[in-house]
């Protein structure tokens, strides 16, 4: 398997990811109870730069809420065993 990773100009890909991350926005919107917040962060959200072109997410969550928003967002999404993860934060792929 080649792990070869390949950066080029954000602006290849930022249309897609920009497109990307509002559609999966309104879905965790819309699975998660109560609030959330749901922000486009990493390399595609800056319009300058180099990028894979992947589209990261980070979702915040009441501390109380956190167990809830887990369960919903858990069935979508494949877990990320290379990403952090504690007893307050998971990783999805």
């Amino acid at each position: 398997m080649d792990d070869t990773v390949t950066f080029e100009d954000v602006s290849k890909h930022r249309d897609a990811a920009v497109r990307m991350f509002q559609d999966q926005r309104q879905k965790l919107l819309s699975w998660i109870p109560g609030q959330a917040e749901v922000m486009h962060v990493g390399s595609t959200s800056f319009t300058e730069g180099l990028s894979r072109g992947d589209v990261d997410i980070q979702i915040r969550v009441r501390a109380g809420d956190y167990a809830a928003a887990l369960a919903a967002i858990a069935p979508h999404y494949a877990v990320n065993p290379d990403g952090y993860t504690s007893e307050d934060a998971a990783s999805f792929k």
